[in-house]
């Protein structure tokens, strides 16, 4: 289960790292703003490793930084699915243990959608409906933290993302 261990420090660290990017791009100076930006969170290199493909497309640009976050933890999801799908096709999992892992199956599938709609906020963002799209943000990313147990870290994104993005 070293994939779900995985995802359950994928998913918040990169929303997170990628919205504490952005507070540090606005001051970045150099090609290195990844490197720098990730240096505020709890783990660095993983920051910089899951977030590295999308360093030359982001550049300083907060919006692109956060739908990178989101992105990457889509794919991730997505990963540990299609694993649980087949361990529960050819695992020979039975009883409570099949239960459980089809509940797991369904958790992600509900993460994964929570995931797109936020990526879909992210992708739309403007000052003009900015507070209601903050909230949508934050209901979608709530839901997704929550499918993925990993809940108590939502009010600091929350806070990051709130004065990262203040107008």
């Amino acid at each position: 289960m070293i994939r779900i261990s995985r995802l359950t420090l994928l998913l918040p660290i990169t929303v997170l790292s990628c919205l504490a990017i952005t507070s540090r791009l606005v001051h970045a100076e150099g090609k290195d703003n990844l490197r720098d930006a990730c240096r505020v969170t709890r783990y660095s290199d993983f920051c910089v490793h899951s977030l590295a493909p999308f360093s030359n497309s982001a550049g300083r640009s907060p919006g692109k930084w956060a739908r990178a976050g989101v992105s990457v933890t889509i794919g991730e999801i997505k990963n540990v699915k299609a694993y649980l799908v087949n361990l529960k096709k050819h695992g020979h999992v039975r009883g409570r243990n099949r239960v459980a892992l089809s509940d797991c199956v369904e958790s992600s599938s509900d993460a994964l959608d929570e995931l797109h709609k936020s990526l879909g906020v992210l992708r739309r963002l403007s000052r003009s409906t900015f507070g209601a799209q903050m909230e949508d943000l934050n209901t979608w990313i709530s839901a997704a933290l929550t499918d993925e147990d990993t809940r108590p870290l939502l009010e600091f994104f929350c806070s990051i993302f709130r004065s990262t993005f203040s107008l």
